[in-house]
């Protein structure tokens, strides 16, 4: 009986830590969870094999993913409905494949969509006790940071062609040389490769002739 009241009152401590073990698993889980639905970031996690383990929310925004593709989590059809939507398709899917076939510690690379967007894509392996177990992708939406860092760029060139144009206004007295200056500049806000300005003019005795300034082209 003494034996009996060990064995059980060892099956129930093995229990409590059992349970114990298994509730500090699951706050582990939902933690990392938590981690990954919270960054900015749409992270993707492929294990050595190539097929998807698992990924955030974020992620299947990012990528505007159907229901089928979230549920399903089928590698072929991600890959086939995310090149889609990028400029060079067939460049993306390449590099995937050299990135699982290589297996570099990390990479980067641009992503350009097609509509627009710019993704910054970052890779690197991922390792449990020491052995690689597959691969962490993150993808991040740096469109609007490109759009803001261009749109700067073009008010400084604007500014510096508009600041070079007043002082050869200034310098000059010759209205032939000022509306050249003034063709030159109009041209390059513009972004157009070849420029233009016509103008009439009249001749002492009465006559009108017309002249014109080129910016781009010979006369």
């Amino acid at each position: 009986l003494l034996a009996r009241q060990r064995a059980e009152d060892a099956l129930r401590e093995a229990n409590r830590t059992l349970q114990m073990r298994t509730d500090e698993l699951a706050h582990s889980v939902a933690t990392l969870r938590a981690t990954l639905e919270a960054t900015t970031d749409g992270i993707l996690v492929s294990d050595g094999q190539r097929p998807i383990c698992d990924f955030n929310q974020r992620f299947a925004e990012m990528w505007r993913l159907p229901q089928t593709i979230i549920d399903t989590r089928d590698r072929s059809a991600l890959l086939e409905f995310t090149a889609r939507q990028l400029i060079d398709a067939e460049g993306y899917v390449k590099r995937i494949e050299e990135l699982h076939a290589e297996s570099p510690q990390d990479s980067y690379e641009l992503l350009e969509f097609r509509d627009g967007r710019v993704f910054e894509r970052f890779s690197r392996i991922q390792y449990v006790d020491g052995e690689k177990t597959g691969r962490v992708w993150s993808f991040r939406d740096i469109s609007e940071r490109l759009r803001t860092e261009r749109a700067l760029l073009d008010e400084t060139r604007v500014l510096e062609v508009l600041n070079k144009t007043g002082m050869l206004l200034a310098e000059r007295l010759d209205f032939r040389s000022i509306v050249e200056a003034v063709t030159d500049a109009a041209t390059q806000l513009s972004g157009a490769q070849h420029g233009a300005f016509f103008y009439n003019a009249r001749e002492p005795s009465g006559n009108a002739y017309m002249l014109y300034a080129l910016s781009g082209a010979p006369r």
